[in-house]
């Protein structure tokens, strides 16, 4: 405030308030209530304007008597005279509808109070700290108090007795009153005044569906303030949306490609900026900007992961927790050669083994399979054994629904609110930190007796910080809950677009039997898939590459900036970049199922279509994953024949593809 300027608003007289012993509030306190007194002054008044505009659109008759109420207000005005408290007294039947409009779509569904002690209530008793929701929707529209309560009736409020008292409160009532009403009531008379006498309305579309997400983006557009912090630097062009959610909810509700696609023809077709997941993000886009990011790990760029992971994969709340760094478990996966070929061919035979028992458990002597939940136990079932050298690796794969909801909850908005995506994620992923905790309990045991070290979790379980510190079993669970997910959710995926794709393509399946039924036939009776079986199964793999150019398992990847970076003339830092790729430059009629496209090697060029990443950044579990697709393609199409049920079935999810029904297919075994 000026010197010897008066406190006219309530921010001065915020500014001035003390405590009692005289201490003024911070400028962050004082921020954080006007902040509260903006939203509140904000979006209910705004949210009963709207449904005045809607309501009334509909109602011509109701229209017309609110037009003869303003008008007869504006024509006992001067020209240029602005309204005044008299003006306001006058319009009773447009306060009336506005009443009416409130009580059909209450600007505010209720709200919350504490406890302060124990009291009783209709003989129950509410204990003191408990939380109360005031509701108004138990009245509002109850026919007890409002005959045919679905109408709007200006009427119902010309006998102020019509209903009881605390029938209908929308601006609260007794010691509780909205300080705000008469405000509001300014408000929104105001507006009515000037929209009615200026013009005449239809709603396009009468049936318009209400939702949470319209309130949601009214109520936080009053934070839409320019943010300072890079105002100054050269950033890509776009836009960072809303603050805090910037597009988030175009991002995940509008399918990432799309979002992405859209961009490039706005902004640019090499980058631009955005805000997701409550990040400021840069997305790069092609060959170039492939080849930039994965040139650059751990030198421009780091692996990042978003809020929602963060949260899902921390096990535990120590008050100073073992710190073995991401890189260091990284190198755990590395350093003992688990995902390396060499170590991975004593697996193979094993993993012929697993699949060869649940393709006789779950599809055999069936007609109708669903295929997408039965990859999804094969491939959680692999690697459980895999990482954790679990003997009964179905333990785990009970708990299928719940890495189900742990894979749906990493890129979604990081509410706890019950009933969201990331609540149930976060229950999920308790549930299998807790069977993991056993199992690593059991493990350490193991180890105790004279185990040796052979798999994923033994070596996590041995590592150790700087100070030679153990990790503790939370924290393990943790890290084998993250190398789980990302060894599940993505060979799955592929998996189920490969029956998609191929039930659909009777001359791939064909070229497919024919080099997976020279592999079979070159085996003796029993015998196991080997390392030399694999390398026979070229134009399989091919057909993969091409089912994962069409659907991606997994949209893009983020990383995070470790200094200032110049690409394109543009600076960023501290921002996650994702990659996408799918372009008609490089892939000739791109809709197309084309496994030839990978018969040259240099068809197309490098950085183009990165499914596994490159360089620095290349994923560690290429060959697993290699390996557990054809070791799965191999064991199907050897047994059966197949057809999709539903051709058109809608491909749902944000980050990670699937399909809405499962994929139901229909099998014929080659024996009938």
């Amino acid at each position: 405030m000026a010197e010897g300027e008066q406190a006219q608003d309530i921010l001065s007289h915020t500014i001035l308030a003390t405590d009692p012993s005289g201490k003024h509030m911070t400028e962050a306190e004082i921020a954080g209530k006007i902040m509260g007194l903006l939203v509140a002054g904000y979006s209910q008044v705004a949210t009963a304007m709207t449904f005045f505009m809607k309501y009334v659109g509909q109602r011509p008759d109701i229209y017309a008597k609110i037009l003869t109420e303003q008008t007869e207000v504006a024509t006992a005005k001067k020209a240029g005279e602005l309204l005044d408290w008299d003006d306001i007294q006058k319009m009773k039947y447009s306060w009336n509808v506005i009443y009416e409009v409130m009580r059909l779509t209450p600007p505010i569904q209720g709200a919350f109070r504490e406890a302060l002690t124990d009291f009783t209530y209709a003989g129950y008793t509410i204990p003191k700290g408990w939380k109360i929701y005031w509701t108004v929707s138990t009245t509002n529209k109850n026919p007890k108090y409002f005959p045919d309560p679905e109408k709007l009736d200006p009427s119902r409020y010309d006998d102020g007795k019509a209903f009881p008292p605390f029938t209908f409160v929308p601006f609260g009532a007794g010691p509780r009153m909205c300080p705000g009403k008469e405000y509001a009531r300014l408000a929104i008379l105001t507006f009515v005044h000037n929209v009615v006498k200026r013009f005449k309305w239809e709603v396009v579309f009468p049936e318009e569906k209400i939702g949470a997400p319209l309130i949601l983006l009214l109520v936080i557009r009053i934070f839409s303030l320019k943010d300072p912090s890079h105002s100054a630097k050269n950033l890509p062009p776009g836009s960072l949306g809303w603050p805090i959610f910037g597009e988030t909810l175009e991002f995940l509700f509008g399918k990432p490609e799309k979002f992405v696609f859209d961009r490039m023809k706005k902004y640019s077709s090499d980058i631009f900026k955005t805000r997701i997941l409550g990040e400021k993000t840069v997305v790069i886009c092609g060959p170039d900007g492939n080849k930039f990011l994965f040139s650059n790990e751990q030198k421009l760029f780091t692996a990042f992961r978003p809020h929602s992971m963060r949260k899902l994969f921390r096990s535990h709340q120590a008050a100073a927790p073992i710190e073995v760094s991401r890189e260091a478990a990284s190198k755990i996966l590395r350093s003992p050669g688990f995902l390396k070929p060499e170590a991975l061919v004593r697996y193979l035979g094993k993993m012929d083994s697993i699949t060869q028992q649940q393709m006789q458990t779950y599809w055999e002597g069936k007609d109708e399979v669903k295929a997408f939940p039965l990859a999804k136990t094969l491939t959680l079932s692999l690697a459980c054994r895999f990482f954790l050298g679990s003997d009964d690796p179905e333990r785990i794969a009970r708990l299928v629904s719940n890495f189900d909801d742990v894979t749906l909850g990493m890129h979604s908005i990081p509410s706890g609110f019950p009933g969201t995506t990331f609540y149930r994620a976060s229950k999920a992923a308790a549930a299998i930190r807790r069977e993991l905790r056993k199992v690593i309990g059991e493990k350490r045991t193991s180890m105790a007796g004279g185990a040796q070290a052979q798999d994923i979790l033994c070596h996590m379980i041995l590592a150790t910080d700087a100070s030679g510190k153990h990790m503790t079993e939370a924290e393990i669970a943790g890290k084998i809950l993250g190398v789980l997910v990302a060894g599940y959710s993505t060979v799955a995926t592929a998996m189920t677009f490969f029956m998609k794709y191929v039930g659909q393509r009777p001359d791939i399946y064909a070229k497919i039997l024919t080099e997976q039924t020279e592999v079979a036939t070159a085996k003796k009776a029993g015998e196991l898939l080997d390392w030399d079986d694999i390398q026979k199964m070229k134009y399989s793999w091919n057909v993969i590459y091409e089912v994962m150019r069409l659907t991606p398992p997994i949209q893009g990847a983020f990383r995070e900036a470790l200094t200032d970076l110049r690409t394109q003339d543009t600076h960023s830092k501290g921002m996650e970049i994702s990659t996408t790729n799918k372009n008609p430059k490089y892939f000739p009629d791109p809709e197309n199922l084309d496994p030839s496209r990978y018969d040259d090697g240099k068809a197309f060029p490098a950085f183009t279509f990165v499914p596994f990443g490159a360089g620095p950044g290349m994923c560690p579990g290429k060959e697993y994953a290699r390996l557990a697709i054809l070791t799965f393609v191999h064991n199907v199409v050897k047994r059966f024949k197949w057809e999709v049920v539903f051709p058109e079935e809608k491909i749902v999810g944000d980050m990670i593809p699937s399909p809405e029904k499962g994929l139901p297919i229909r099998i014929q075994s080659h024996s009938c």
